[in-house]
């Protein structure tokens, strides 16, 4: 029979932003990939990890190979759904999932979450495949209207999402972004309150800087 005390591994090792690559690495996302076979250390690890998930996620409906790295705490009174191989880090401050009554949230597969995260659904929040959610993010709808965050989202330190917003797929939340709005699909958006800019013209433009550096460098030399 498993109980609290059987579970109760020794204290996971604060997540920081290599914890994000270390944890993609440990699976392989794509058929046939090469990897190095994982030490029996290791394999051990990641089950500890499944199992502790198993318990502190009981109140879910989980997929496969869903992890924990530390403490998870759930009231679920409505629907949660979680992704195969999502995975949820340990740290200093518990990550918190709410779900009110007749609400949902729903998890798409291989998404990470930092320690500290919040999660709170009256109506619904719905989240893609592959997001990543730094330290201490809030996400909540208050009843207000609905929270969609769309695929390969990047959510980073303690920033806000509020209700009713949309987040489309392939963006990044700036660190401490307070999002009233809803985020096109690409964009970065940073600010309190968050304002919206295109990635791909950002990318551009620091291109577009190195050319021009690389030709002054020229000149000078």
């Amino acid at each position: 029979m498993l109980t609290m005390r059987s579970l109760d591994f020794s204290p996971a090792r604060p997540a920081g932003p290599a914890a994000f690559e270390a944890e993609r690495s440990r699976d392989p996302s794509e058929e046939g990939c090469n990897l190095p076979s994982r030490s029996l250390p290791e394999k051990m690890r990641s089950a500890l990890n499944i199992l502790r998930a198993a318990w502190h996620l009981r109140a879910c409906q989980c997929s496969a190979r869903v992890r924990t790295t530390g403490l998870v705490r759930v009231k679920n009174q409505g629907t949660v759904r979680i992704g195969d191989r999502v995975v949820f880090l340990g740290g200093m401050i518990a990550t918190e999932i709410a779900c009110r009554p007749g609400a949902l949230i729903e998890i798409g597969s291989r998404s990470i979450f930092n320690y500290g995260v919040s999660l709170e659904a009256r109506s619904s929040i719905r989240i893609g495949s592959r997001a990543m959610f730094g330290s201490l993010v809030r996400v909540t709808d208050r009843g207000q209207g609905p929270v969609v965050i769309g695929d390969d989202v990047w959510i980073a330190h303690g920033a806000v999402i509020e209700p009713g917003v949309t987040i489309g797929s392939g963006s990044v939340v700036a660190a401490g972004s307070v999002v009233s709005r809803d985020v096109p699909p690409g964009s970065l958006a940073i600010g309190n309150p968050a304002r919206c800019m295109s990635l791909s013209l950002r990318l551009r433009s620091g291109e577009t800087a190195g050319v021009g550096a690389a030709r002054s460098s020229k000149e000078i030399g």
